[in-house]
C-alpha cells in the first residue's frame, strides 16, 4: 500500500486550519488568569522589535519621569533591528496621567533604527500612587436651561484621599448664573486632612 502525501496547496490548507482552531480557543476559552502576554512589538527578522515586561512594578507619579531609565538599567525592557543587532539604549519614554483619573498613567515606549521610517511604539496604562487627594468629575461639560438649578458638587464622582478613604473638603472657584444665556467656568478641588489638594478640575458650564 502506498504511503499518500499531501501536496503543498493541501498542506497550507491544513496548516491554516489548525491556526484558525487555535485562534478561535483563544477567544473562546480566554488567557489563563494567572499568565499574562509579554508586551511586544514587531516581529523578530523582519524588523525593529521592542519588549516589554508583562508586568510593571508599582510608581509613584514622583517616580513616574524615572521609569522608562529604571526599567532599562533593570535589563526589563529591550529593542533590536532587523538584524538582532541591541538598540535597547535608543528607547525613548514618555507618560502623562490621565486627565480625569490621576492614579492612571499613559506610557508610550518607542524605539527606531537607523532603517525604520518611523518608530515602533507600545503604549500602556499603567495604575499610579499618588501623594495627593483625586477628584474625578461626572462630566466637564454641562448644559442648562435657563433658570435651571446648578450644584457644582453634583458632578463629583469621587474625591479621595492618597489611602482611598474620602474627603469631603471640596472647594469651588467661580460662579454661574443660570438667568443669562452664555458659557462659565467653575473650578473644584479637594483638600485632605493633611492640607494636600487635588489637581484642580474645571467645569465648563453651557447655558442655553
Amino acid at each position: 500500500m502506498k504511503n499518500k502525501t499531501l501536496s503543498p496547496v493541501k498542506l497550507i490548507i491544513s496548516a491554516l486550519a489548525v491556526i484558525n482552531l487555535a485562534v478561535l480557543l483563544l477567544f473562546h476559552y480566554g488567557i489563563p488568569e494567572n499568565e499574562t502576554l509579554p508586551n511586544t512589538a514587531g516581529l523578530p527578522g523582519l524588523g525593529t522589535t521592542l519588549q516589554l515586561p508583562s508586568r510593571f512594578p508599582a510608581v509613584t507619579d514622583l517616580d513616574l519621569p524615572n521609569l522608562g531609565r529604571k526599567l532599562v538599567s533593570a535589563g526589563d525592557i529591550s529593542a533590536a533591528d532587523a538584524n538582532g543587532t541591541d538598540i535597547t539604549d535608543r528607547i525613548q519614554f514618555e507618560a502623562d496621567l490621565d486627565s480625569r483619573d490621576e492614579r492612571i498613567a499613559h506610557a508610550t515606549f518607542s524605539v527606531q533604527s537607523d532603517s525604520d521610517e518611523k518608530p515602533v511604539s507600545i503604549t500602556v496604562s499603567l495604575p499610579v500612587t499618588l501623594n495627593r487627594p483625586v477628584l474625578i468629575l461626572t462630566t466637564d461639560t454641562v448644559s442648562l436651561a435657563r433658570n435651571e438649578a446648578f450644584s457644582p458638587l453634583s458632578y463629583v464622582e469621587e474625591a479621595v484621599d492618597a489611602s482611598g478613604a474620602a474627603v469631603s473638603d471640596i472647594s469651588v472657584i467661580g460662579t454661574v448664573d443660570t438667568s443669562v444665556a452664555g458659557t462659565s467656568h467653575v473650578t473644584l478641588q479637594a483638600k485632605d486632612v493633611s492640607g494636600y489638594v487635588s489637581d484642580p478640575k474645571t467645569l465648563t458650564v453651557i447655558v442655553d
